[in-house]
């Protein structure tokens, strides 16, 4: 019975533990202080009365008409409250995504004839159901390879390709493909340019003008004055509800005005629908999928179970795909928010507007909503100094960034995303598998030792690895230590002549230089391993260690197996690296040491001690002042 009751209470246990992680309100909402009532519902409707015309906004860049972006801001911003864990965050719309699908939907529309509506509710489907696999197997690390400046130059790349596709919108110019390139739009912009209508230019120019004011006066004036800073919160609704104003005064005194407007909007909620599964479309969207994934985790690096919720719940209410929001988050944390509970209200707010507004949603110029996408997207193009540091400090890092950058504008979202995260990870791998290795000459201090500086003495290479040592490095560690020893020494005993065609090598080779030809070479006396950086070894490395071993001995010419095992010394290492290093023997004299041989386990601090005991040939040392003086004592008793 005793056994039955403690797996039935780990059981109990582990099934509380799932629940509380997968729905976070259970564990916060039973505590919650009517205090904080006040701070959630002005945080609410403030990002309520933002994502408003956000979400038209946005709809605008998808393509789509523009009552989808309301669909994917209403019950996202509810569902996140019960799987979501961060009180700033709200799950709606967001550029980088509006931009992708926009993009998926016209080449899909284009190449297989599919309804563009459909596409964007597949494609939230699949990026829902995608970010609960990674979240179910705790795959949220992917995110861990994608560097800052990939992230750098390809958001700005996105300001600007989506600064590109609404200009023909704010300047009224019908006729251009927006699905093209960025550089191909604002060609086609030049050669049109004749056509632009100049209400709708005076409309949209107008509207940046404003939000410019209204920003601009809030961050003056905004620290002293809550109604300033509110009207700069709330600056897009403002704007539009000041141009649609205008929009209706002029189209009812003049209806041949020629400017665009949003017109007829469906009123109601959309009626829950699960996407149609169709697997050959599935098929042909899971690549955009995986991008769409990457974007929602770039935006917001949390919790990939209640993205995933949201795009799910997107999908059945024919919403596009969403994800947390960074200047939404701000104006949350700003409005007080205490909870996430804040997010029940912005929805409201949204299901407020699709129900009762859109009436009044008629007569929104479309220049307008193209000026507040404009305004809101110079905020995330990188300042040319952005770039410029990212020369000074990386050369590869900066070109991950141009890279980024330029493929967005001159190809595509998709392409420049996946061309950017490839860049960096070649970037990555070229950085590990061609680690800096430094061969001080003079030593002025060996981890926390501090000491006088010291000449390292003729003939003995010291080594200083700067990263791990894994299998795609170790071959070059090996060549490096190996071509250097050759480049500054000579063996103490001269090899015979019967040896291999391919093993010459070692016979006095040097630079070619006239300054190395002149200068005598010292006697090769041994290497060591500065260790101090090195904090993983895994079994490739320790073979390669091996290999070194041996090759270093035939370089020397010891034939004796003892003296050719004392050539090769470590310093400063690491308790861990140790431990495994010596289950492995590298540290013994035995003919038998190989690395598959040896599975005895041994504590690390018996292994590696203060005293550095533990190995019979005395390898290891404290520090490579102390390895120097061992090989000198060595070399004082062999004479």
């Amino acid at each position: 019975m005793t056994d039955e009751s403690d797996v039935f209470g780990l059981v109990l246990r582990k099934s509380r533990e799932f629940f509380f992680r997968c729905l976070p309100i259970i564990s916060w909402l039973p505590h919650y202080n009517r205090k904080w009532l006040f701070g959630d519902t002005v945080a609410g409707v403030t990002v309520g009365i933002m994502v408003v015309p956000q979400a038209l906004a946005y709809a605008q860049v998808t393509g789509l008409p523009v009552q989808y972006g309301l669909y994917s801001a209403t019950f996202c911003a509810m569902v996140y409250c019960l799987f979501g864990t961060s009180k700033d965050v709200n799950i709606g719309p967001i550029t980088m995504l509006s931009m992708l699908t926009g993009q998926v939907c016209s080449q899909l529309n284009t190449q297989y004839g599919y309804n563009v509506t459909d596409v964007a509710v597949m494609l939230s489907f699949m990026t829902g159901l995608i970010l609960l696999v990674l979240s179910i197997l705790r795959l949220g690390i992917i995110l861990d390879f994608i560097s800052v400046p990939v992230i750098v130059g390809f958001t700005s790349g996105v300001g600007v390709a989506i600064i590109a596709i609404q200009i023909p919108n704010l300047v009224g110019l019908a006729g251009i493909n927006t699905k093209e390139s960025a550089l191909n739009i604002v060609i086609s912009i030049f050669k049109n340019i004749s056509h632009v209508s100049w209400v709708d230019a005076v409309l949209g120019v107008s509207s940046i003008l404003a939000l410019v004011a209204l920003e601009q006066t809030k961050k003056r004036f905004g620290h002293r004055h809550f109604a300033i800073r509110f009207l700069g919160i709330a600056k897009n609704a403002i704007i539009i509800i000041v141009f649609t104003l205008i929009s209706f005064v002029i189209q009812t005194t003049s209806p041949s005005s020629n400017f665009r407007i949003i017109r007829e909007v469906p009123r109601g909620i959309a009626p829950p629908r699960f996407p149609n599964i169709d697997l050959v479309m599935m098929g042909r969207i899971a690549p955009s999928a995986l991008i769409s994934c990457l974007l929602c985790l770039i935006e917001h690096t949390g919790e990939l179970t209640g993205l995933g919720v949201c795009n799910v719940v997107s999908s059945i209410f024919s919403g596009f795909p969403v994800s947390g929001s960074f200047s939404r988050g701000a104006v949350n944390d700003q409005s007080g928010v205490k909870t996430p509970l804040a997010g029940i209200l912005t929805g409201l707010i949204a299901v407020f507007a699709l129900i009762f507004l859109p009436p009044l949603f008629y007569f929104i110029p479309n220049a307008t909503l193209a000026g507040i996408i404009i305004f809101s997207m110079v905020s995330i193009v990188s300042p040319p100094g952005v770039f410029h540091r990212f020369w000074i400090l990386d050369r590869m890092e900066f070109a991950v960034a141009v890279i980024g950058f330029v493929v967005t504008i001159f190809v595509a979202i998709q392409t420049g995303i996946e061309l950017a995260v490839c860049c960096s990870v070649v970037v990555l791998l070229y950085r590990v598998a061609r680690p800096r290795l430094k061969f001080p000459a003079i030593l002025q201090e060996c981890g926390s030792v501090k000491r006088d500086s010291m000449e390292v003495p003729a003939g003995i290479i010291v080594v200083r690895l700067q990263e791990a040592l894994l299998f795609p490095n170790t071959e070059f560690v090996r060549r490096k230590v190996m071509k250097n020893a050759q480049r500054h020494t000579r063996p103490a005993i001269v090899v015979n002549d019967d040896i291999g065609w391919n093993e010459f090598k070692y016979k006095g080779r040097s630079d070619q230089s006239s300054d190395a030809l002149e200068r005598p070479r010292p006697v090769f006396l041994a290497v060591i391993l500065d260790m101090s950086a090195v904090n993983q070894v895994d079994y490739s490395g320790i073979q390669g260690l091996f290999d070194l071993k041996f090759e270093i001995g035939k370089y020397a010419g010891y034939e004796n197996k003892l003296q050719s095992d004392s050539l090769l010394h470590f310093a400063a290492m690491n308790p861990n690296v140790a431990k495994r290093m010596e289950k492995c023997g590298i540290f013994d004299s035995r003919e038998e040491y190989q690395v598959a041989a040896c599975k005895e386990e041994k504590d690390a601090a018996e292994i590696f001690n203060m005293e550095y005991k533990s190995s019979r040939l005395q390898v290891v040392h404290k520090s490579v002042f102390d390895a120097i003086s061992c090989i000198i004592e060595q070399c004082d008793v062999h004479r």
